[in-house]
């Protein structure tokens, strides 16, 4: 997913306007809507932080572009099912370490990956 992509994803799931993410991170709103919807990116590697900082993610999620989306990844028909298979992995495992899931939440997801694993295997 592209650096605005991710930007305006993160900023419609916070459920904040562009003029506060960009009063946030201290520029205008005409340089922010740059940076999500022109394909710019920040100069310095402070504007990463203060983004990171403002969306609750690690700078790396903003600084890499190879992430996707789980649901993007499963969209994917192309794909060979191994490849969707290891970019969701890749994507749980982002998700654990940085999201906000609580660890109910996380043992519920390993929980049902685990039973769909044995129940394809016939184990039930």
């Amino acid at each position: 997913m592209k650096f605005g992509d991710k930007l305006k994803k993160l900023r419609l799931s916070k459920d904040i306007s562009q003029q506060k993410a960009a009063d946030a991170i201290g520029v205008t709103r005409r340089t922010y809507i740059t940076y999500e919807c022109e394909g710019r990116y920040p100069r310095n590697r402070e504007m990463y932080s203060k983004l990171a900082d403002l969306f609750n993610v690690d700078v790396n999620y903003l600084l890499t572009e190879e992430n996707e989306d789980i649901s993007d990844v499963v969209d994917n028909v192309s794909m060979p099912d191994s490849e969707k298979a290891k970019k969701i992995a890749e994507n749980l495992a982002f998700l654990f370490k940085n999201g906000t899931l609580s660890e109910k939440e996380k043992d519920t997801i390993l929980f049902s990956l685990q039973k769909a694993y044995f129940e394809s295997k016939n184990y039930f």
